[in-house]
């Protein structure tokens, strides 16, 4: 499964100037760390919510994503397929029901 498509590319185009919407969803198979990408740069870096030890905003690579999974010699790291196009609020509201 690839981590990114044209489809995807084209909704981080489109959501890049408003950062509205949480585009992607990334988990990890190995631990309840995920990754909500609002925005992507076209080339390597993602910005969104980010659940891990904490829930911030920040940061991720997707060449590191890369590196994670070609280490493991598996898909660790997964783009949900199953995610549709959310809010940034309603993800919000989901985090603070999680914890």
């Amino acid at each position: 499964m690839e981590l990114i498509s044209k489809k995807l590319m084209q909704e981080f185009l489109d959501n890049n100037l408003t950062q509205k919407y949480v585009v992607a969803r990334y988990f990890d198979n190995e631990s309840s760390w995920q990754w909500f990408a609002m925005t992507f740069d076209g080339c390597d870096i993602f910005f969104g919510l980010v659940i891990g030890c904490e829930t911030e905003y920040g940061s991720f690579s997707l060449s590191e994503f890369c590196e994670i999974n070609k280490s493991a010699g598996y898909q660790r790291i997964c783009l949900d397929p199953l995610f549709n196009t959310t809010s940034v609020a309603e993800i919000e509201k989901l985090c603070k029901y999680q914890s």
